[in-house]
């Protein structure tokens, strides 16, 4: 009984830490919101094609925009925060091979975070951008101008809805290692029908980016880079251990 009473004290303090670490991050994000949005509009700005403002079309759209920012901001600071604590947790309660295990995976899960987070705001961003800005034209004599004029809130939901596709399936190598590393799964399974995963990628790139080649590719060509190279980093362990 005072065991259990111990760890709900330990769980409760681990949540307000969490609430608090939330609430931190949303005000310091508000407070900063101006160069977030910088930041977010930089792939727009280095296009160079004469887009140089957002415009508002609701008297709380700005607001509702800075308010959907810092949220964001906040979630994703506190969910790396929330796999932190709850590593502390729960890791008196496994094995030291276990621990080892869960360490790995935390560490792949965090780099595979930064990557593609780099890779998205440096290489997919610009050319999502610049694909779809291209429908931008002139007037001329037998034709009219179809001009962008940007709602900041359009454009904020246009960045973090593609930012965060790439963030979650980007996790996918994580899964697949927990699988073949705790033997639910065969690595011969996955090595033997590479082919219709390579096509279940291909598909779920054409759902989840937007309508242009490039980026489908780039999308499918990450996922696989990233499915075979821990099909060989598994590969090599298990041949290590034999």
């Amino acid at each position: 009984m005072q065991n259990l009473k111990y760890h709900f004290s330990e769980l409760r303090d681990h949540l307000y830490h969490l609430l608090f670490s939330f609430l931190l991050t949303f005000c310091v994000a508000y407070n900063y919101i101006d160069e977030i949005i910088y930041i977010l509009a930089t792939p727009l700005i280095k296009l160079k094609m004469d887009v140089h403002h957002f415009i508002f079309t609701q008297v709380s759209e700005v607001f509702s925009a800075y308010i959907i920012i810092s949220i964001y901001v906040s979630v994703i600071l506190t969910i790396i925060l929330l796999f932190i604590h709850f590593f502390l947790f729960i890791k008196n309660g496994f094995t030291k091979k276990e621990l080892i295990l869960l360490k790995r995976l935390g560490f792949f899960s965090f780099s595979l975070f930064v990557v593609s987070f780099l890779m998205i705001y440096y290489l997919v961003l610009p050319l999502l951008l610049h694909f779809f800005l291209g429908f931008q034209s002139i007037k001329s004599e037998h034709s009219i101008s179809i001009l962008l004029n940007l709602r900041i809130i359009d454009y904020i939901f246009f960045i973090l809805k593609s930012t965060t596709n790439f963030l979650i399936f980007f996790q996918f190598p994580v899964l697949l290692y927990f699988l073949i590393y705790t033997r639910k799964v065969s690595l011969l399974i996955f090595i033997k029908y590479r082919n219709i995963l390579y096509l279940s990628i291909i598909i779920l790139s054409a759902i989840i980016t937007p309508p242009d080649i490039i980026s489908q590719v780039i999308f499918s060509i990450a996922l696989i880079f990233l499915y075979e190279l821990t099909i060989f980093i598994l590969f090599i362990n298990k041949e290590r251990t034999k």
